[in-house]
């Protein structure tokens, strides 16, 4: 049985044209998500390495922009453990009263290595609030301005 997909929300303020520059290139999403994504080697605007700060096997990722649909959607597919580990996941941009934005971001898990199914609710938890504050950093970016230097 797959996992449910996991949907996080936040309204910017801010237009979804600036919200997508933000986005639309991988390696800038270093400076929102180096809370619990680490390591990152980047490879241009559509394809990111990262590793995610767990206890465990340093198992890289590989995140690559599979759907662009300026400025309203991105889509991104993640591979990892040669394979076994999967997911998809989808940034909507719809905008809002008064030059705000409603980011919705949901990740699909399409398939999850057998060593890490028993441990897959924690997982679940740590990555909801890992996005949760991820998509605080964004708006903070977004509407602060800030030159996007990696912070923790």
């Amino acid at each position: 049985m797959a996992a449910k997909p996991m949907v996080v929300s936040i309204r910017i303020a801010a237009p979804p044209e600036r919200v997508f520059e933000r986005i639309s290139d991988l390696s800038q999403h270093e400076a929102f998500t180096d809370h619990f994504l680490v390591d990152w080697e980047d490879a241009g605007p559509d394809h990111v390495s990262v590793r995610a700060d767990l206890p465990g096997p340093e198992d890289r990722s590989e995140i690559d922009v599979v759907e662009r649909e300026a400025p309203h959607r991105l889509v991104e597919q993640l591979t990892g453990a040669g394979g076994k580990r999967r997911a998809r996941s989808t940034w909507t941009l719809e905008p809002g009263g008064e030059g705000t934005t409603l980011v919705t971001f949901t990740t699909e898990p399409q398939a999850t290595p057998a060593s890490e199914r028993l441990m897959g609710p924690l997982i679940r938890r740590w990555m909801r609030r890992g996005n949760e504050k991820s998509l605080a950093r964004l708006r903070d970016l977004v509407e602060g301005g800030a030159d996007g230097a990696p912070s923790r």
